[in-house]
């Protein structure tokens, strides 16, 4: 019987050990097959094998959302090479979320006002990762919305964050697309390689 190890691959189409290829084409077809299409048919429908238009789920942009923040934490350990196991480090959660946000809006690092950044990571953190994963719901000034054309937008003065789940899926997507594309130019020898495969084997031990 064959065993899907991701979305489009079982275990019969690689080799034992995996090539470095192969773990990369493993990581991003499970985080754009398990995690990103799902989220963006919930919000958009899609088209059927047999060419019926399933409709979105209403009411789906929290179900989205959890699917959709499971990504910023391990792509922050992928991007960095982080390699330690719980409780020994319990701070690097919310460390390796936050990189792993500025590693997916690298505009944030040359943004002028970086007291606007601090405030959109944090609310990002214990407002939406945790107040999801934690509680079932968004924890203060934070609201889900359809009518801005960013991914995310934040209001420094009111400290309010807006999220637009049906544009912040397509900018993961697009992120995850071209970690992968840049993990195979490199080889796996380039640096961005070493640290992706230190942590996939971690990971996968």
């Amino acid at each position: 019987m064959k065993v899907f190890l991701s979305p489009t691959i079982t275990d019969d189409q690689v080799s034992r050990p995996l090539t470095f290829e192969q773990k990369v084409r493993l990581f991003h077809d499970r985080f754009h097959g398990w995690k990103f299409e799902i989220a963006h048919r919930m919000l958009e429908g899609y088209e059927a094998k047999d060419g019926t238009k399933i409709p979105p789920i209403p009411d789906a942009g929290f179900a989205a959302m959890d699917a959709m923040f499971s990504y910023f934490e391990p792509i922050g350990k992928y991007v960095h090479g982080y390699c330690d196991t719980y409780p020994k480090n319990t701070q690097s959660s919310g460390k390796y979320f936050k990189l792993g946000v500025q590693s997916v809006f690298p505009e944030l690092d040359s943004h002028p006002d970086q007291v606007e950044v601090d405030t959109l990571l944090s609310l990002l953190w214990k407002g939406v990762r945790c107040g999801l994963y934690h509680a079932g719901k968004l924890h203060g000034k934070i609201a889900i919305t359809g009518s801005i054309l960013e991914p995310i937008r934040v209001d420094p003065q009111e400290k309010v964050m807006f999220i637009n789940p049906h544009v912040l899926v397509l900018a993961l997507m697009d992120h995850l697309d071209n970690y992968r594309d840049r993990l195979l130019i490199e080889g796996p020898s380039g640096g961005w390689s070493q640290r992706f495969v230190a942590r996939y084997d971690f990971d996968n031990a």
